[in-house]
């Protein structure tokens, strides 16, 4: 096999040939025999270029050539216009150092990227993205290094970093980053790593997760106001690594894992009782607020949209 870049029409194909001796008149000459689509930029091919001679092609299309540096003039957009009208993409910086598994959130419209794992340890370190700049700046590091995490960001600004891993066990610690430094607040009642996390009128909500054995279907809310954590409803299904977010005052649990299990189960919460009148069996006004579980087709009136689940 032979491996050819072409730089100019962003391009980079394999090629591979076998050669044969038919000489009969059924030899192709010049043919593509087949082609296919296997991925989003990748064509594959199959042709023959006469006498028995056939060429597979693999075609990967580069939008920007590898490797490419961002220039000055490349930080003012993340795109720009040719002189045909058609938009050329460029490429977003890179952040300082590898790492998955972070906290992220968004930090007065920029992206806040904190702790993570790079694959050898957790990591203490904290990024902040600007789009208008197009780069990344370090930030002051975490007290303790974590990963499998999540952040939540109150609409004051405030940042917390809310439990994870340290690479050795799962953590119950919570980080408070303010002008400009971090602090410790009150720790969780249950040490997590993977949990759902989001903010609904400025208190946070810390859902589910994995404690080191098990998948829990622990809930609890942090009030900043009273630096205190206490337990809601827990979920119905113990569920980590879901999504997890705040809409129309209630908090929205979508998938995640139950230790074995891939899950494609919804479940809602309702803080303020608002769900009482969608099923009072499940959601009863007069008592604690519950986690409504969506099995099956239903429609929110409130929000002008039907979702089938």
């Amino acid at each position: 096999k032979k491996q050819k870049h072409i730089s100019g029409s962003k391009l980079a194909y394999a090629r591979s040939h076998s050669d044969g001796n038919d000489d009969s008149d059924t030899a192709c000459d010049g043919k593509v025999i087949a082609c296919n689509k296997v991925s989003e930029n990748t064509l594959l091919s199959l042709s023959c270029l006469g006498r028995g001679t056939l060429i597979s092609t693999s075609i990967v299309i580069r939008y920007n050539p590898p490797n490419s540096e961002v220039t000055s003039d490349e930080n003012q957009s993340t795109n720009k216009i040719n002189k045909t009208g058609l938009v050329q993409y460029t490429g977003l910086a890179n952040m300082t150092s590898v790492k998955c598994a972070v906290g992220c959130g968004n930090l007065n419209d920029k992206l806040l990227v904190c702790g993570g794992y790079d694959r050898g340890e957790c990591l203490r370190s904290v990024e902040l993205y600007s789009p208008e700049t197009n780069t990344w700046a370090s930030l002051s590091p975490m007290l303790e290094a974590r990963g499998r995490f999540n952040i939540a960001i109150l609409s004051s600004g405030e940042v917390y970093a809310i439990a994870g891993c340290n690479g050795t066990q799962e953590l119950s610690t919570v980080e408070l980053f303010r002008n400009g430094r971090w602090d410790r607040v009150t720790s969780l009642p249950l040490s997590r790593s993977h949990t759902g996390v989001c903010a609904i009128d400025d208190l946070i909500y810390c859902i589910g997760g994995f404690n080191g054995q098990n998948v829990i279907k622990q809930c609890d809310c942090y009030d900043p106001s009273t630096d205190k954590w206490f337990s809601i409803a827990p979920l119905q299904t113990g569920r980590y690594q879901a999504g997890c977010c705040g809409f129309q005052g209630n908090i929205w649990v979508v998938g995640g894992c139950d230790a074995w299990n891939i899950l494609d189960s919804c479940e809602v919460y309702c803080p303020k009782k608002t769900l009482g009148h969608m099923d009072q069996d499940q959601c009863k006004r007069e008592e604690v607020p519950a986690w409504l579980n969506l099995t099956t087709r239903y429609t929110w009136l409130e929000v002008g949209m039907e979702v089938n689940l």
